[in-house]
């Protein structure tokens, strides 16, 4: 059997009798819904960015005996060589005898169309009179002026006259620049292109042969047993895509887990892996996992991996492989004996990453029992008794007894009664949650020293973050006395803390951190505004992935924190600023790789970098001990200066929904926190052209702008003009562009009769190498185009 050459094109799909195919969208479309099909918004979408296609393609085209010769991506320059200026020489030259062609403009894209513009860079310097007759050559430098780092491009168009038919035509040529160090980018590009992982089919494993756990999943003996719990069978064969009819659910808790279990298990089949070996050392057998660094997939002691011998799934038998360490980029597993016995270094293996279901068992456990209490569950003002303070407490920390309400929540919390429904402490970030909940507890355990507390987080990140706030939704009417806001912010300057105050708390937190550490910073040479400690970073950069990893990287953003990190180290020693009172948050774990590894040759490997669940509750932000202020350790969750790197700078207007480009940067809840960790400084760098997408941060964005803290390429967009809480600038974008586009598109379409084959004498006159030469040049432009991306 002979395959087929990939450089092949696939045949195109017919029409029938009853269907037709769309060129334009490549799919088959009943005949009944074809004029539906081409009045819709995505075929018209589509049809016009062909159009604009086309028209790139044309006008890149070296046509009429005319060439434009000359470097057009400048490649890498340095920030220093490109703040100052660069310059390139572009050369049109004409191979006819006689010069019948007038150059008549030369101009850049950037200057045209609608909307507001950002500066590119890029502009036509030391350009010759014009008009002038293409006679010979013809030289016209381009000069490029940026001082940030990051990604630009332009459009430069050559427009010409035939003095003959006056007929106008144009030939253009793609500007691109990237402003950074080269040896910088090449030491974090991808290590391999990106792949994403595709989900397997898997067949059932008959048989399962049990591996042996870690110790540690034997400490301790429940009184009562978990149970099973397996999926049952009618909802597994549903959930499968079975034709049995639903089946009535009786009670909805548990029916949930089960369908989230599956739906876990089917996320995990995308990981599974083949022909892979397992060499041995002392009792274990190591896996190395792709993407493991990632937590793409997640493995923790005493999670379940099979594996089966390759070319053994007719018997459908399995080993149970039981997880004992994790490594950077490989798991030890401990198998039954019997493994063993079948086991070679040479022998390869098919595995699958099995649910932990000890949770999930958990879960269906509690759903089992017979508790129904409303006072616990769902407490209601009836449930709530007047709380009687027997005695005033002496406080342990003086920041409470300093504090109405902190030390109002501690009495009430040691003195409730017993059965007593939730006391629940909230509050915005810095307003003393921790430090609240940590005296009360010791309080606890002073007034009553046989309690038993068990303290419990979201994640394992936060696993000492007490209680969070509650939901700013509710109105103080539905608010129980039990329940205490904190509203004094001990951490944060004014101008870190004012977006969020107004954004999430209706302005009703305080400021009240010491004035001389949220000052630190101020006036110093770098902040646009020397009265303002915030920084928006504007980037143009591209993020990318690599290998296996879904985890998006921005090698242009992580430059900046490089830049921003050394030089912020080297004009802040005086002011006792090190590596423990910087952060950097980002939302990717790729991300994070990339930047640790630019700090550890910029003298600023100490710094920490981490997600904004590594930022959220560590440790408490401080304490006073006897009247002393405790200075904050490696650990803390929050750091005099703040940087946050948003990673994403999808700029493909057209084919995607731009509003996905985001992921999960636009997080009301994780952006709250993130902007909220710096005590004195807080810098963001990121794409405005793709945050500004997101109601929120084109909220924070105007709010930086306007208070002076912009740096970088300038906003593209009017600051001034309300913010749309419903968003869906996708389609503003969107439109915008289109607009662009069909612009463009017409402005090509007025050159489309000389340049669609006009010759330079116009009569045909031209010597016979004259044409081979022009046609040769039309088919050396398409070639050049192949490979060339213009979005």
């Amino acid at each position: 059997m002979q395959g087929v050459d990939p450089a092949v094109e696939p045949l195109r799909g017919a029409s029938t009798n009853n269907e037709e195919y769309c060129l334009t969208c490549q799919y088959v479309v009943p005949q009944s819904a074809w004029q539906q099909h081409v009045s819709g918004i995505k075929h018209l979408r589509k049809e016009a960015f062909l159009k604009y296609r086309t028209a790139v393609d044309e006008a890149e085209k070296d046509k009429n005996n005319l060439t434009i010769e000359g470097r057009t991506n400048l490649g890498f320059l340095d920030p220093s060589v490109a703040a100052l200026g660069f310059t390139e020489e572009l050369v049109v030259k004409s191979s006819a005898r006689s010069g019948k062609s007038v150059l008549s403009e030369v101009r850049l894209a950037s200057t045209q169309g609608t909307g507001r513009r950002s500066s590119s860079g890029f502009s036509v310097h030391d350009s010759p009179t014009l008009p002038t007759t293409v006679k010979s050559l013809i030289t016209v430098f381009i000069k490029f002026t940026q001082k940030f780092i990051g990604r630009y491009d332009d459009r430069i168009e050559f427009i010409f006259e035939n003095t003959v038919s006056h007929e106008k035509f144009v030939i253009s040529r793609q500007l691109q620049v990237v402003v950074g160090d080269q040896a910088d980018h090449n030491a974090l590009r991808p290590v391999a292109p990106y792949v994403s992982r595709k989900r397997k089919t898997r067949t059932p494993e008959k048989t399962v042969v049990r591996g042996v756990a870690p110790p540690s999943f034997g400490g301790i003996s429940y009184v009562t047993e978990l149970p099973e719990a397996p999926i049952p069978k009618q909802l597994l064969e549903l959930l499968g895509g079975s034709n049995l009819l639903q089946q009535q659910i009786t009670d909805i808790g548990g029916h949930l887990l089960w369908i989230e279990e599956h739906q876990t298990e089917a996320d995990l089949e995308r990981y599974d892996m083949s022909n892979v070996t397992l060499p041995q050392a002392n009792q274990y057998y190591y896996l190395a996992i792709p993407g493991l660094a990632e937590k793409r997939p997640s493995v923790l002691v005493g999670d379940r991996i099979l594996v089966q011998r390759r070319g053994a799934s007719a018997s459908g038998r399995w080993f149970e492989g039981r997880v004992h360490v994790v490594q950077q980029n490989q798991v030890a597993l401990a198998f039954h004996p019997r493994f063993h016995k079948d086991w070679s270094a040479l022998q390869r293996y098919n595995v699958r990453f099995k649910l932990t279901r000890i949770v999930l068992r958990r879960q269906h456990q509690a759903l089992d029992l017979d508790f129904r209490e409303d006072r616990v569950l769902f407490p209601t003002q009836a449930h709530v008794e007047d709380v009687n303070v027997i005695q005033q407490l002496s406080f342990i920390n003086p920041l409470i007894a300093s504090n109405p309400r902190q030390r109002e929540a501690v009495q009430a919390i040691v003195h409730q009664q017993p059965g007593s429904p939730p006391f629940v402490v909230f509050g915005p970030p810095g307003t003393g949650k921790t430090v609240t909940i940590i005296e009360a507890i010791r309080q606890i355990l002073r007034t009553h020293p046989t309690s038993r507390i068990l303290a419990c987080g979201p994640s394992n990140s936060a696993a000492d973050l007490i209680a969070e706030r509650l939901s700013s939704s509710l109105s103080p009417d539905e608010l129980f006395r039990m329940v205490v806001k904190l509203t004094k912010n001990f951490r944060s300057h004014s101008a870190i803390l004012r977006f969020p105050n107004d954004k999430f708390y209706a302005g009703e937190l305080e400021q009240c951190a010491p004035v001389l550490t949220i000052n630190t910073y101020l006036s110093l040479p770098f902040l646009p505004n020397a009265k303002f400690p915030v920084i928006f970073h504007s980037v143009l950069g591209k993020d990318d992935r690599e290998a296996v990893s879904p985890s998006f990287f921005n090698i242009d953003e992580a430059l900046v924190v490089k830049s921003l990190s050394s030089y912020g180290i080297r004009i802040l020693i005086d002011e006792c600023l090190g590596d423990n009172d910087i952060g950097i948050i980002t939302p990717y774990h790729a991300q994070c790789l990339k930047i640790r590894t630019t700090l550890r040759g910029a003298m600023a490997d100490g710094i920490k970098v981490g997600s904004v669940e590594e930022f959220q509750g560590q440790v408490l932000s401080y304490m006073l001990y006897y009247g002393v202020e405790a200075e904050a350790n490696d650990d803390t969750q929050e750091r005099k200066v703040i940087m946050i790197s948003t990673v994403r700078s999808s700029k493909d207007y057209v084919k995607h929904d731009l509003r996905h480009t985001l992921g999960f940067v636009a997080n009301p809840r994780r952006f709250n926190v993130a902007v909220t960790r710096a005590k004195a400084l807080l810098i963001v760098i990121g794409n405005p052209h793709v945050l500004s997408l997101d109601p929120l941060w084109r909220s924070f964005l105007n709010y930086i702008y306007l208070e002076g803290g912009w740096v970088g390429p300038e906003i593209p967009w009017d600051p001034q003009a309300p913010v749309d809480p419903q968003g869906r600038y996708d389609d503003g974008v969107r439109s915008a562009a289109e607009a662009d586009m069909n612009e463009y598109t017409r402005r090509m379409e007025e050159f489309v009769g000389t340049a669609s084959g006009e010759q330079e004498d116009g009569e045909g006159n031209d010597e016979e190498g004259d044409d081979e030469e022009d046609g040769d040049d039309d088919e050396d432009g398409d070639e050049d185009e192949d490979g060339e991306d213009d979005e």
